[in-house]
């Protein structure tokens, strides 16, 4: 396994765990990711910018849910960050959709400066099975458009930012979040510095 990992232009199309973003530092440009429940999960810190995310059809008795963020130590590096993407139906197919839930105690999910589908559910966000979310999660808005973006409905729990300031969001810009020794100015991939 890569300390650094990189995917450009790609496209990775399945079901429930579609994206394992396993660890390290790991950077997602302009890639198609499709699938139904968590299907984008792991424990890397991993940002997945100018991306189309696209919900298909689930099972029967399954729900949509883009992430499961897996930090389960509040010092380790690690969380996804959604940036200048769009979040879509697969197939014009709308299926109701949550942005992600919990699936370890400290997970970690940014959603910025993004377009929102109308699939995507009022609230956002979803307990993992029904259990209560952990107070220790980071979950945040940042300057997020369409019709799924409206925040009057979101979850109201700790550890959730509706509203981030540029402060906060600057925080989980590629620069300042995997990228500060430089290395993915190597790899001759285009990518915007900061949020």
């Amino acid at each position: 396994m890569s300390t650094f990992f990189v995917m450009y232009r790609c496209t990775f199309e399945g079901f429930h765990d579609t994206l394992y973003a396993h660890a390290g530092d790991q950077f997602y440009r302009e890639c198609d990711i499709v699938g139904t429940v968590d299907f984008i999960f792991g424990y890397a810190a991993a940002i997945f910018q100018s991306c189309n995310i696209l919900s298909s059809k689930p099972l029967r008795n399954q729900i949509n849910t883009i992430t499961a963020q897996a930090a389960s130590d509040q010092f380790a590096k690690s969380g996804f960050v959604i940036v200048n993407s769009t979040v879509g139906p697969y197939l014009e197919e709308h299926f109701t959709t949550y942005l992600g839930r919990p699936w370890k105690p400290f997970a970690t999910v940014l959603v910025m400066e993004t377009y929102l589908g109308d699939m995507v559910e009022p609230r956002g966000w979803i307990a993992w099975n029904k259990e209560a979310p952990p107070t220790t999660l980071r979950y945040g808005e940042f300057k997020n458009s369409g019709p799924g973006s409206g925040l009057g409905s979101r979850v109201n729990w700790t550890g959730y930012e509706p509203s981030m300031t540029e402060e906060e969001a600057q925080k989980y810009s590629v620069d300042t979040f995997i990228n500060q020794d430089g290395w993915l100015n190597q790899t001759c991939i285009p990518y915007d510095r900061y949020v």
